[in-house]
This record gives C-alpha cells, sequence and structure tokens, in this order.
C-alpha cells in the first residue's frame, strides 16, 4: 500500500496516475485497517481523485470496517473536492444516526462542499448547527 501511495503521489501526468491509482485499486478486495483507509482516501483526495477515495470509503463499508470520525471525515473531503454537497450531508446525518460525533474536520469539510456547490443556506445552517452542538469554529470553517 505505502509503495502503490509513494507512487501516486510522485505520478507525472494524467495517464501516470491512473495507472497508479488502478494498481491501488486491485487492493481493495481485502480488507485493510482503519488507518490504512485514511491514508489512502486522503492521498487519492489531495491526488485530485476524490472519487477513488469514496469507492475507497464504500469499500470500508463492504469490508464492514468500523467507521470512525476520521474515515468519515476523509469521505466528506472527498465530497467536497467533488461539489458534491448532497453527498457530504448525508454522511454527516449517517455519522449523527450512527453516534459517532461529527469534529470541526467533518463540519468544515460539508460547509466547504456546501460553498462549492453553492448551497450557501445548508453551510450557514451547518455553522449554526456546530455553535449549538459546541463543534469549535476554526479559521478554515
Amino acid at each position: 500500500v505505502q509503495h502503490a501511495l509513494h507512487q501516486i503521489r510522485e505520478a507525472r501526468g494524467k495517464e501516470d496516475l491512473e495507472n497508479e491509482c488502478e494498481l491501488l485499486g486491485a487492493l481493495q478486495v481485502q480488507k485493510l485497517q482503519p488507518k490504512a483507509y485514511v491514508i489512502i482516501m486522503t492521498c487519492l483526495t489531495k491526488a485530485g481523485q476524490p472519487r477513488l477515495a469514496m469507492d475507497w470509503f464504500r469499500s470500508a463499508q463492504k469490508h464492514a470496517v468500523v467507521l470512525d470520525v476520521k474515515l468519515y471525515s476523509c469521505a466528506i473531503t472527498a465530497c467536497a473536492k467533488s461539489k458534491d454537497a448532497d453527498g457530504a450531508c448525508a454522511l454527516l446525518k449517517k455519522m449523527e444516526e450512527q453516534g459517532i460525533p461529527a469534529n470541526t474536520i467533518s463540519y468544515s469539510s460539508a460547509i466547504s462542499a456546501c460553498e462549492k456547490g453553492g448551497q450557501w443556506n445548508t453551510a450557514l445552517q451547518l455553522m449554526n448547527e456546530m455553535k449549538r452542538i459546541g463543534v469549535s469554529l476554526d479559521t478554515i470553517t
């Protein structure tokens, strides 16, 4: 996994990146530790591949990995990069349903998704929700 991620970070051009992502994708058939999913999703999102990052989130779900705030936050960040406000908000709601408290990163990423998706009212609602439940706002929020 580490080698594949290094290759993704070092990829030169779209074709190299696609080839390396394909090689990494072959690893989805096995269950990994939650931390590995976080590392993979973060790397893919930073490499401009948020949809592939979401594939890895679904892979974690499929393999019954215990989802935590870090995995959800990575998925919400991938939604933000894809301008998928609805997806980000749905993940926040799912966290709440599963009793996983959202943190500043989760909310900031969801707010970013709303901003990029042109859903300003939803972004403001999320900021108000953060204040109401005591999640601290930072300079990014």
